[in-house]
């Protein structure tokens, strides 16, 4: 499909128009792949050790790491600011609780 025809599938509303038919069958094929996946993990249930569940557990996360967006500069800021902003509550509340004398043994060995 050429450009000109993708975009002329987009509306005024920046959405793209989807064939009913083709998501109907884009859904049946996930409930039978989705099936499938279940059967196939009720029969293998048991059957597995668990560092080979270790094993696939770090998988899963390595993936996830993977596909986790980068935090734009934006993000960026207002984390760092947050966490000022906490360091600096932390630090008026040490300096109250060393002018008032109170709770050092809670906070301090």
């Amino acid at each position: 499909m050429s450009t000109q025809q993708l975009l002329s599938k987009i509306p005024f509303n920046g959405m793209i128009k989807l064939d009913r038919t083709i998501w109907r069958k884009a859904i049946i094929q996930y409930q039978s792949w989705n099936e499938s996946k279940l059967v196939e993990q009720i029969r293998s249930a048991g059957q597995k050790t668990p560092a080979e569940k270790w094993e696939e557990y770090k998988q899963l996360i390595s993936l996830c790491w993977r596909l986790k967006p980068e935090p734009s500069l934006k993000e960026d800021y207002y984390t760092m600011n947050e966490w000022a902003a906490y360091y600096a509550s932390i630090q008026r509340f040490e300096e109250k609780r060393k002018e008032h004398g109170k709770g050092h043994h809670i906070l301090t060995p």
